[in-house]
């Protein structure tokens, strides 16, 4: 092979090389971009008693926002839709969800706290599917059992630096002391309930320039490749 065809050569390996690796760039970016947010406590329930409208958690207290430790100030607060079926209280003893609420109309979900030097809303958004509300199980006697609740749903919104992002959140161990609604089921049925805590999730989506950016430079090494054939030929 001649000086010239090697340095052909040469340059089509390295434009595959920067083709390649650019399609694996989204692939990096996406496994370093998930940030897990703790809370814990907060003023929860449904409006009054009995009521089938929208769950709401406020103030409840972020300790962790992925890495950065939060102080007074930091809390998380969100808002259901409106109840979809069952009911606050179940109606078996097996546990499992027992209802459902809308994760469409008027719902929210924020969080305010200090994350890399900025301070204030760092997340605005809304549930972005169905939330659950699941039954984990009851303690004590039937007139005056503790029974213990989760919600769970699918959360959507914009970051402080206008990164938009998804994730989920899961709120435990929302405790209830009470008699029960009725034989083998729990006893929560609207008004303030206990949140002892939570965690949520939030995944930047894989970057729609980096995928096109990857694309196009393979296909350039491929116009590289063609030409640096037809140079060979000469």
């Amino acid at each position: 092979m001649s000086g010239k065809n090697r340095a052909g050569a040469l340059v089509v390996q390295r434009w595959l090389a920067v083709a390649v690796l650019a399609l694996f760039v989204p692939i990096m970016a996406r496994a370093d971009s998930s940030i897990t947010i703790f809370n814990l406590d907060g003023n929860a329930g449904t409006t009054t008693a009995g009521f089938s409208g929208p769950f709401s958690v406020s103030g409840s207290q972020l300790t962790y926002i992925g890495v950065f430790a939060q102080g007074a100030g930091s809390y998380m607060s969100f808002s259901t839709g409106s109840m979809i079926g069952g009911n606050l209280y179940g109606t078996y003893a097996g546990g499992g969800q027992i209802a459902t609420f809308n994760g469409g109309g008027p719902n929210s979900f924020t969080l305010t706290g200090n994350w890399n030097g900025y301070n204030g809303t760092i997340f605005t958004g809304a549930f972005s599917g169905v939330v659950s509300w699941i039954d984990n199980g009851c303690t004590g006697p039937a007139s005056n059992e503790t029974c213990h609740y989760v919600l769970s749903g699918p959360i959507s919104g914009t970051w402080a630096n206008g990164t938009h992002v998804n994730g989920e959140t899961t709120q435990i161990l929302f405790s209830y002391t009470g008699k029960a609604m009725c034989t083998g089921c729990g006893n929560y049925n609207g008004g303030n309930i206990k949140d002892l805590g939570g965690t949520s999730s939030v995944t930047t989506p894989e970057p729609n320039s980096l995928g096109l950016m990857g694309a196009g430079l393979l296909g350039l090494g491929f116009v590289v490749k063609r030409k640096a054939k037809g140079q060979v030929g000469q």
